[in-house]
């Protein structure tokens, strides 16, 4: 290795006391070798001058320009030159040192072998096989595979996998992986176990009365030899798809009300309500509609403001309308019943989460979390334009919190305020929906998602002013689940082993007809999916004894899921009949830690949101309480 100091360009020495502050360090490539037999050339800096400002008549350029170059400047390597560097290059600072490689050489092995069934030992065509760090392939129709240009190293595992069947990981017995050397080739086979997926029924029916509840359990089996793992959700009977985001109703409120500002539209009290200014400076008013979209009546909206309610939401049986500064709960006579501090200059969108946390927004400001006493919980940034806001808590995905927004990022599209996304509150996350079919002059208003318009639909209610006359919209987003409710909703299940599902169903609030869903589970076994029909037939004609296990609601927590859980777990309770209850968190200390909800609830089946993001793992006790009954149950949070 050679060593060389800078120096004073005067007298080929140092400057009376100076220091040395760059050295430019050659390597012996005998002593440290490369591939190409190039010698390493570092550049380093104690302290390094980057500045703009320079001595013209000593320097041609600013800043500090580094590279190497040949003795007669042909050719060269340049590290940065007018403050410019190649992309990933490191800026200069001080004590910044520099390596300069004349050459790149990859070195490369290979990794070939098998994938076979562990019970049958048949070949497995398709399998993927991928290594820790990159590498990956399929094999052909004979089960072979051959990973080609793995590069030259050590701690190498390798994964291999396929639709139906567990993944396995190999490793080496050394503690170092697997080791790759130049053009070797090494041979890593696998065997694969496989999980099997079987409910002991193939559907179920129920047939009840009005007002009655009714239970029942399915067994799933794992009669395979690898772990079955599951997660499910509700959909429609026979997986009717594109009845999503169909639009059910449409109507004019402008051409019935001569009210041109429409702010809000949700379903209540068995019509629609729906909010406008009425011409300002005249009072605003609540319009109400028929499930046809007629209009019937008008209640005069609390005199807060001549603009009116924006967006609504339903808490308890009361309407909350959000205003400029605050959110106010009315009765189904529009009579004020108490008011919420708002987070927000207005309050323009509203939901509630069907537990205990509010949702609010207004164009671009934060989307904001609070409690029911207005308490700020969390506030997250985002891109969107935000005109509405509705709580789904049926989304398969996780993202029960959709928004109505104008489109930002595609100013491009027809109906640029019609963006419909949704929105993960564990993760913070926004994901797209779809974008509502209308009119390019079609600007978005409030919107709101319920499940009381149709007992079979959960359906979103939107909003959207135009020139012609401002409308309500209804669009089918699913099927509904109120009259339903099964646990557990995911698990994971040893080879050879079951788990009961218990289903509940109730035909409390429905009218005389048939309803139907399935659970669709989604596995790692073959197959990957499997739907189960989940049927209820209502009628006053059926006798209660001939309903398979019918009774009315009885009093007491229902089982939660998942249990345990990591983060979020589905709290559920039944009330025989209406009257006040809370239901809440306790450590097993008997500390309370959590309220998850405090208020009237009619009688039937009620679920809750157990957000335990601020708690440490440990065991819970979920405590229900309703005039002089108590119930527990035990909830394990396992983070």
């Amino acid at each position: 290795m050679r060593r060389y100091i800078g120096i004073n360009r005067e007298n080929g020495g140092m400057l009376e006391g100076g220091e040395n502050t760059f050295q430019v360090i050659l390597y012996d490539p005998q002593a440290r070798p490369t591939y190409s037999g190039d010698g390493d050339i570092v550049l380093q800096y104690k302290t390094v001058n980057n500045d703009p400002e320079v001595d013209v008549a000593e320097f041609d350029t600013p800043y500090a320009t580094v590279g190497i170059v040949n003795l007669n400047g042909t050719d060269g390597m340049e590290y940065t030159y007018w403050n410019e560097y190649a992309a990933g290059a490191a800026e200069l600072e001080d004590e910044r040192a520099i390596l300069f490689s004349t050459i790149l050489i990859v070195v490369t092995g290979s990794v070939q072998g098998v994938v076979t069934d562990f019970e049958t030992g048949e070949l497995i065509a398709g399998a993927f096989v991928r290594g820790n760090l990159g590498s990956y392939t399929l094999t052909d129709e004979n089960g072979a595979y051959v990973l080609e240009n793995v590069l030259v190293g050590s701690g190498y595992t390798f994964t291999a996998g396929a639709a139906g069947y567990n993944s396995q990981t190999v490793e080496s017995g050394d503690s170092i992986g697997f080791v790759i050397e130049e053009d070797d080739m090494i041979e890593v086979n696998f065997s694969l176990l496989h999980p099997d997926f079987a409910l002991s029924e193939d559907d179920l029916r129920f047939e009840l009365r009005p007002g009655f509840a009714a239970q029942s359990e399915i067994t799933l089996s794992n009669g395979g030899n690898g772990p079955l793992e599951f997660r499910s959700h509700f959909d429609y009977l026979g997986g009717n798809q594109p009845d999503r985001w169909n639009k059910l109703l449409d109507f004019n409120v402008t051409e019935q009300t001569g009210d041109n500002r429409i702010n809000g539209a949700i379903f209540y009290s068995g019509n629609f309500w729906v909010t406008g200014t009425n011409r300002m400076p005249n009072p605003p008013y609540y319009y109400l509609f028929n499930r046809e979209g007629e209009f019937g009546d008008s209640i005069r909206q609390p005199d807060f403001s001549s603009y009116g309610f924006r967006g609504m939401m339903i808490i308890d049986s009361l309407l909350y309308g959000g205003q400029r500064d605050s959110i106010y709960s009315v009765n189904s006579m529009g009579e004020v019943q108490h008011s919420i501090p708002g987070p927000l200059q207005i309050q323009r969108a509203l939901a509630y989460d069907g537990s205990e946390f509010i949702w609010v927004a207004n164009s671009r400001d934060p989307l904001v979390k609070i409690d029911t006493d207005g308490a700020v919980i969390d506030e997250f940034e985002h891109e969107l334009d935000i005109y509405g806001l509705g709580y789904f808590v049926d989304d398969p995905d996780g993202f029960p919190l959709y928004v109505l927004s104008r489109n930002l990022t595609d100013p491009d599209l027809d109906v640029a305020y019609a963006l419909v996304s949704k929105f993960n509150p564990e993760t913070g996350a926004f994901r797209v929906v779809t974008v509502l079919e209308g009119e390019p002059t079609d600007r978005g208003g409030g919107m709101e998602i319920v499940s009381t318009f149709d007992a079979a639909k959960w359906v979103m209610i939107t909003v959207m002013n135009h020139p012609e006359g401002d409308r309500v919209s209804v669009y089918d987003m699913g099927p509904s689940t109120n009259w339903a409710s099964y646990s557990p909703r995911r698990g994971y299940i040893p080879a050879g082993e079951d788990t009961v599902i218990s289903i509940t169903v109730n035909s409390s609030g429905l009218e005389e007809g048939e309803y139907g869903l399935i659970l669709r589970f989604q596995h790692n076994a073959p197959g990957l999916m499997t739907d189960f029909p989940l049927m209820l037939s209502v009628d006053d004609e059926y006798s209660v004894e001939s309903e398979k296990d019918a009774l009315p609601y009885e009093f007491g927590l229902l089982n939660n899921y998942p249990n345990p859980f990591n983060s979020v777990s589905r709290v559920g309770f039944s009330l025989r009949e209406g009257n006040l209850a809370n239901v809440r968190i306790y450590d097993l200390e008997g500390r309370r830690m959590i309220e998850l909800a405090n208020g009237h609830f009619q009688a039937g089946s009620h679920w809750l949101t157990f957000d335990a993001a601020g708690l440490p793992s440990g065991i819970y006790i979920v405590r229900l309480n309703s005039g002089n009954r108590t119930d527990e149950r035990k909830i394990v949070l396992l983070k």
